[in-house]
């Protein structure tokens, strides 16, 4: 996997697998891997397949991903937490050092990269893009890329997080990145109405990078588009070039799982190591198959003179 590939192994990062065939496969190609189950961290019993849209088996996902997290920080260690469809490109440890005054720190799905970019105090926004101080609505986060720092403030976010999703009964469109908007204030929480809402954004640092969640306690910070790359901003904006880009998520991909779309996007990119096709940066290429002889013009016969079907060709 290229997120750990040399000199990224380095970096103390672990895959964490929900099935015995995956732990085993993983083991066998010698990656660091924790073995997890659905029920939590301590069940060695798990589905490994696909259970996107079924919403009870994604929330028990979602909990299991919050107990990782949180015996990570009990542990006093910083966590980096990424999904399955997320490439990382270059180490993160530098963003997440140059935003110390957040707790949690998120990617976005924000597609405006110029809107992104202005985290200047002002009312107006765009959709999906207002995480600035000021901003009135749309600052989701997008949860498949997160930061959380070992202090209790990200500690106290991430069992709130975890108890909300196993309160969750049913099949209803209730997943892991709806409970942390409701927890963060940035969508309606059928718990506390309006009480704790994020709206109007304010800033806990001068620059509008970090801000306060619904509590007005605990901080964020909304992670730039062009940093924390959507498949739009990395394929459709930048040609596939990297660029600023640390990690690729595979957002915005229609199909998944019914075709290969996130498996597509990954090989453009050059991030998927098995069987990589040849690729220039931008475009597939390949070899075309060689022609045969050229047929002439007309059939043989029909230029005998002597056959009665032969017509003189116009001058």
């Amino acid at each position: 996997l290229p997120m750990l590939a040399p000199p990224i192994e380095s970096h103390h990062a672990v895959l964490a697998a929900l099935d015995d065939a995956s732990a085993a496969r993983f083991v066998q190609l010698r990656l660091p891997t924790l073995r997890v189950g659905m029920g939590g961290i301590n069940n060695t019993k798990g589905d490994a397949a696909d259970f996107r849209w079924a919403m009870s088996a994604f929330r028990a996902y979602g909990v299991t991903k919050a107990e990782v997290i949180m015996w990570l920080l009990r542990e006093g260690r910083d966590v980096c937490m990424s999904d399955v469809d997320a490439a990382w490109i270059a180490p993160p440890h530098g963003l997440f050092h140059s935003l110390p005054e957040a707790d949690v720190l998120a990617g976005t799905d924000c597609l405006s990269i110029e809107w992104d970019a202005d985290r200047s105090a002002r009312k107006n926004s765009v959709a999906r893009c207002g995480h600035h101080p000021g901003s009135t609505w749309s600052a989701f986060f997008n949860t498949g890329v997160m930061f959380f720092r070992a202090n209790p403030h990200a500690l106290e976010i991430a069992g709130e997080w975890r108890d909300r999703m196993a309160a969750v009964r049913g099949e209803g469109m209730i997943d892991d990145q709806l409970t942390f908007n409701q927890l963060a204030g940035t969508v309606r929480d059928p718990r506390k109405g309006n009480k704790e809402t994020i709206y109007p954004i304010k800033a806990a640092r001068p620059d509008g990078r970090v801000i306060y969640d619904g509590t007005g306690r605990r901080t964020l910070a909304a992670l730039p588009a062009d940093v924390i790359c959507s498949a739009q901003a990395y394929h459709i904006f930048q040609s596939s070039q990297p660029r600023a880009c640390l990690v690729l998520h595979l957002t915005f991909v229609e199909g998944w799982p019914k075709n290969p779309a996130k498996y597509w996007r990954l090989r453009e990119a050059g991030l998927f190591p098995l069987r990589p096709e040849p690729f220039d940066g931008r475009y597939l290429s390949f070899t075309p198959p060689q022609p045969g002889p050229v047929p002439p013009e007309r059939h043989p016969s029909l230029l005998d003179p002597t056959n009665p079907s032969w017509r003189k060709p116009m001058p």
